[in-house]
């Protein structure tokens, strides 16, 4: 997206061609399982290439049309369209006030048939809670919306909906989404993640929490009440463990009015393909679809490969030579 070039500076990693020296407000949100407090963007005219809705309130879009018009970014229609999205988010976070905790017959009702499981089973871990084995459990005993968490119920749309961003690598899905957090003002409570760290703090908590009933739900409370809105890199599910606490994890932070915004590279239907125990992973695929718009950015550029050679390429490791066997293999 960039075309400009500098010889040294901060570096923004994202959708740039070459490296770019950027003004302190455009630098990257910090990392890490904790809220950020954002910058308020400038206000801006309405750029051509990108829509502009309800740009009053600053926010990503004013943030991207200054880098359009600064020559930070090239113009690329579906960025647009997903900066758009992102602005729209921000205007209903901004005149909306905090969610209250949303009362569901179960949301999940994998929720209620594990805690039934694991209260009934008196075993299974300390305290007779195993996150894991209940998960387990249920998808060998009972019945058959115990095994699979189905609902009854139908799933309502949240007063403020998310964002889920897909597409393929170097399409600007983080980029974009560091837009939004670095616009969002601290009273937005922005928690700004990636997904395996979060998923490392989240075990790490559950840890600390042994030997509780609940600890998942412990857990999912502290964070909602740290953050309203949860702002997630490379959602990208592996794990197996990860994908039974996933389901009634978010369950709870979504019943408690969290706001997920989240990048990936696949598609909600093709989160966990082919996993272990994928039935027991596929209503927080439901429910995900519920909370937030699903937005394929299908751009057909991969940013990254435009800025590998712009200042030339050294390679100075041990294995030197394969890798610039494998670049020249590639190129």
């Amino acid at each position: 997206m960039g075309t400009q070039q500098a010889s040294s500076g901060p570096m923004l990693r994202g959708c740039l061609v070459g490296s770019i020296e950027l003004p302190s407000r455009w630098q990257p949100a910090v990392r890490g399982v904790f809220p950020v407090e954002g910058r308020r963007g400038q206000q801006t005219a309405a750029s051509p290439a990108a829509p502009e809705p309800s740009s009053s309130l600053g926010g990503p879009q004013a943030l991207y049309n200054e880098g359009l018009r600064e020559g930070v970014f090239r113009p690329d229609a579906r960025q647009a369209v997903t900066v758009s999205k992102l602005q729209a988010l921000f205007v209903r976070l901004s005149k909306s006030p905090g969610q209250s905790p949303r009362r569901r017959p179960s949301g999940l009702t994998m929720v209620d048939s594990l805690d039934s499981v694991s209260r009934g089973s008196g075993s299974g871990g300390s305290g007779g809670w195993s996150l894991l084995g209940s998960l387990m459990g249920s998808s060998t005993a009972g019945s058959s919306s115990r095994r699979t968490g189905a609902s009854t119920e139908p799933l309502t749309k949240p007063a403020v909906e998310g964002l889920y961003m897909h597409g393929g690598v170097g399409c600007g899905k983080t980029m974009l989404m560091d837009l939004f957090v670095d616009a969002a003002p601290a009273e937005l409570q922005v928690l700004r993640t990636h997904y395996h760290d979060f998923m490392l703090d989240i075990h790490k908590s559950l840890r600390t929490h042994e030997g509780a009933e609940d600890p998942l739900r412990l857990v999912a409370d502290k964070i909602a009440s740290r953050a309203r809105v949860l702002a997630m890199d490379e959602f990208f599910v592996t794990d197996v463990a990860d994908a039974m606490i996933l389901s009634r994890l978010f369950g709870r932070l979504w019943d408690r009015g969290l706001v997920l915004v989240a990048t990936s590279n696949r598609a909600p239907d093709k989160l966990y393909e082919g996993g272990l125990q994928r039935a027991l992973f596929m209503p927080f695929i439901q429910r995900l679809k519920v909370e937030c718009d699903s937005h394929d950015m299908a751009s057909p550029t991969d940013y990254r490969r435009l800025a590998s050679h712009q200042r030339g390429l050294y390679f100075v490791e041990p294995s030197r030579d394969e890798d610039v066997y494998e670049e020249f293999v590639e190129s």
